[in-house]
């Protein structure tokens, strides 16, 4: 008998938002084909993945890395890297972000990226669009990213790492433009105003060691500029996602926001889930592993954030994910004040068996709500859903067989994202990825990376109407 089907997953637990149920999934070509009730559709396919014992999740989608391709020393791994790696870790889609230089052509910066990208990424792709420099001449190009498939901005930043910062005029005129153009502003969301002053505070009275990093970048910045930012936004109509929120004050202004109707959309981080601010307290060579911008904060903050990935407040997990070398950043370090040292960390291998080790297996959430923050939401928000996203017929085939059960021990070594640490070094984290296919394709199978470079595409993007005029999620 001629098969039915190229693959077919049988004897496994599709977990959706909506739901969770022992179906078998058929894949024809790059598409799922039909989900049924195990046995239902038979074993007329040219491959049998025997799931007895595994959640089916839909690829994972991260919606905040920051690959970088220059070469420096040593050098950064660039998509080929960080994407294989996300691939072991059940990411098939990643969003990372397109430069558009100050005098550049929007078509043309994200033209340059997309043949960064072509032929090195193993799982599907996307691009933010990003202002080199927020000043007024920028704005008018946004309407050309979302009709090339990039309706999303940022991390629009509102302090002077990134070199001008956002100020008011920007950001109105800026959101004018999206709103009209049927986009989303991303906005990184500390005032540099107010680090300024508490840094300028610190260093004035000799306070330059590490452990007063996180008082230099206090919630009050965060919050500020997250309730500016909604207010801006609020007088134009457009909708707002807010990067790696860290704070309870910034969730609680979110939240009064959504009562409003306003469609404002959040995300958190692994780092910020995972640790509080006593980490720079440390010895030197541990501490200076966590700088992140904003800074991971307190016990009471890192509680709020676990309470609103559980509650609706947080929509997603992304990883922030830099490829960053601790040697590099000591080196780097030695003798600066700690508003001189460098940030970052390489994160998108762990973020979801750290959600489902330290959210479903400790009770903090459901299995279902998994789904949503590290895969379903993304795709609505962003304009991949239900394309990713879902397990369904006519959805793309991304699928994660996961084993709930597993125990493993974190250690840089048996990672595979090219760097020299990571900041779940011997962590225990439960479960672990089986396999990962992306668009039907079995990429990651039995511990090995079984896929090609030329596996990945890009994805053009168009948000949906309803996630742009009210909270929609």
């Amino acid at each position: 008998m001629k098969a039915l089907y190229d693959l077919l997953i049988t004897g496994g637990e599709v977990v959706l938002p909506e739901y969770r149920a022992r179906l078998d999934v058929a894949v024809q070509g790059e598409k799922i084909a039909a989900l049924a009730s195990t046995g239902k559709l038979g074993k007329t396919a040219q491959r049998v993945f025997n799931a007895k014992g595994l959640y089916i999740f839909p690829g994972a989608i991260d919606p905040h890395t920051h690959i970088q391709i220059r070469i420096s020393e040593p050098p950064k791994p660039g998509f080929a890297v960080s994407s294989v790696a996300a691939a072991y870790g059940g990411t098939t889609c990643l969003i990372d972000f397109a430069f558009v230089g100050e005098n550049e052509e929007m078509k043309e910066a994200l033209d340059r990226r997309c043949a960064q990208a072509e032929g090195s990424f193993a799982v599907d792709y996307s691009f933010h669009t990003r202002f080199a420099a927020a000043t007024l001449q920028q704005v008018g190009k946004a309407g050309t990213a979302v009709a090339y498939g990039a309706p999303s901005f940022g991390e629009i930043s509102l302090d002077e790492r990134q070199g001008v910062p956002a100020d008011n005029a920007f950001l109105l005129a800026l959101f004018q433009e999206v709103a009209g153009s049927k986009g989303i502003a991303g906005i990184h969301a500390e005032d540099n105003s107010l680090i300024k002053y508490f840094t300028d505070n610190l260093l004035g009275a000799g306070k330059r060691e590490l452990k007063y990093f996180s008082a230099s970048r206090p919630n009050i910045a965060e919050e500020e500029a997250v309730k500016r930012t909604i207010f801006l936004a609020e007088k134009t109509g457009a909708a707002l996602y807010f990067f790696h929120l860290s704070s309870r004050e910034a969730l609680t202004a979110v939240a009064k926001a959504r009562k409003k109707g306003r469609p404002v959309y959040t995300e958190t981080c692994p780092h910020y889930l995972a640790f509080n601010d006593s980490a720079y307290s440390q010895e030197f060579e541990k501490a200076i592993q966590f700088i992140r911008f904003p800074p991971i904060r307190s016990a009471a903050d890192q509680a709020a954030l676990w309470r609103g990935v559980r509650d609706g407040t947080v929509d997603c997990i992304g990883t922030d994910h830099v490829t960053a070398f601790l040697a590099e950043k000591k080196a780097l370090s030695e003798g600066k004040a700690f508003n001189e040292m460098p940030g970052g960390m390489g994160q998108v291998e762990n973020r979801l068996n750290f959600m489902f080790s330290e959210g479903v297996a400790k009770g903090r959430i459901s299995v279902n709500r998994l789904v949503e923050v590290v895969s379903t939401n993304a795709a609505r928000i962003f304009g991949l859903y239900p394309q990713k996203g879902t397990i369904a017929p006519g959805s793309d085939a991304d699928l994660v067989l996961f084993d709930p059960k597993t125990n493993r021990q974190i250690r840089s070594a048996d990672l595979h994202m090219g760097l020299d640490y990571t900041i779940f070094e011997g962590w225990n984290f439960t479960g672990s990825v089986v396999a990962t296919l992306s668009r039907g394709k079995v990429i990651i199978e039995d511990g090995k990376y079984v896929g090609s470079l030329n596996d990945g595409k890009f994805l053009k993007r168009k948000i949906n109407p309803e996630i742009l005029k009210r909270y929609a999620l």
